[in-house]
């Protein structure tokens, strides 16, 4: 499996959140919560094709958030998952480097699904 670096703009979900009339948590982002980003790591594609290939008239990739919950938290509750159409496979990727460096917690290391062409909150931390 090779290592593969893709170009793309990350912009946060919570752009623009100061402008909400509910005040939602957070960082109180007016605009510029997105950047230019580099990340690396390993297709998705190539990682399925190592462990035997994607099985028959499957329509979709799924990525599930891997966080450790406190305990006592049902993770049905607050789970966040995504599915986007296989074609995604494509160009996904099992990011672990963020402009060089290894990605943070904070931006969801230290692997993240980093999902080119779709909105930001496919790329699941």
């Amino acid at each position: 499996m090779g290592i593969e670096t893709v170009a793309m703009v990350l912009q946060c979900s919570g752009n623009g959140r100061s402008f909400f009339p509910s005040k939602p948590s957070g960082t109180p982002w007016t605009v510029g919560a997105a950047g230019c980003v580099v990340w690396s790591g390993v297709p998705v594609r190539a990682v399925v094709e190592a462990l035997g290939g994607l099985a028959t008239g499957r329509a979709y990739m799924t990525g599930t958030g891997g966080q450790t919950l406190p305990a006592g938290i049902d993770p049905k509750t607050i789970m966040v998952e995504r599915s986007l159409p296989v074609a995604a496979m494509a160009d996904a990727l099992l990011a672990w480097e963020l402009n060089g460096a290894p990605v943070s917690l904070a931006h969801g290391g230290p692997l993240r699904l980093i999902v080119p062409g779709y909105t930001g909150v496919n790329n699941i931390k």
